[in-house]
């Protein structure tokens, strides 16, 4: 008997085959498919439903975790603004440049790309790309397509751009996944893995009820 299959897309919220993931996958016994990578934009999503939409059959499962409106791609590969911002010392950029295997013309073509559109357009971009992902190319996947979001998608700087989004989501019974590890008082910054082992149970008590196996 085939295995049903799991399908992951998304960025570091689920990237790793650890806690709530690795419980649900042996659980079920589920064929997993994990396409998360770490920094993906929400434009990178997009792109790879759309790449393997075709393999995805009608009784498999599918899981979408949008990330930040203030990532960004660019020949195929992601720049988050923010990381970059943060770490502006020559170090910090090269760092972060040589994490996301950015060359340093592709990081001047960013910088010029920003500064001629400017990042909130650029955000505005990728709330359209959400919307697209919600509204459209999730009426192409199973019935059992499961969303997450691991960023509330008002944050800055498009807090008056939310009703473009027309999202049916409630965010209040499942909070975006930093709100749920930071009232736990976990640390974002220690690791890619940002939900630990020790609360899966927790995080299952909270988003359980999106995930249908039965």
């Amino acid at each position: 008997m085939n295995k049903k299959r799991i399908w992951f897309f998304g960025d570091s919220w689920v990237c790793t085959y650890t806690g709530w993931i690795k419980e649900l996958v042996e659980k079920y016994d589920l064929d997993v498919k994990n396409y998360g990578v770490a920094g993906a934009s929400i434009p990178h999503l997009l792109a790879d439903i759309s790449s393997k939409i075709d393999r995805i059959k009608p009784d498999d499962t599918v899981v979408i975790c949008y990330t930040t409106t203030t990532r960004h791609f660019l020949n195929s590969k992601n720049f988050c603004a923010g990381r970059l911002a943060a770490n502006n010392t020559e170090e910090g950029v090269s760092a972060a440049l040589e994490y996301h295997k950015i060359t340093e013309p592709e990081y001047l073509a960013y910088k010029e790309l920003c500064k001629t559109t400017g990042t909130e357009d650029l955000s505005q971009l990728n709330l359209f790309a959400l919307k697209s992902l919600h509204n459209n190319i999730g009426k192409l996947l199973p019935k059992r397509t499961v969303e997450l979001f691991g960023f509330t998608p008002t944050a800055p700087p498009v807090k008056d751009k939310i009703d473009l989004l027309s999202i049916n989501y409630d965010f209040e019974k499942y909070p975006p996944l930093f709100d749920f590890i930071t009232s736990n008082n976990i640390d974002y910054t220690e690791s890619v893995i940002h939900i630990p082992d020790s609360y899966t149970e927790k995080f299952l008590q909270t988003y359980g009820t999106l995930f249908n196996f039965d």
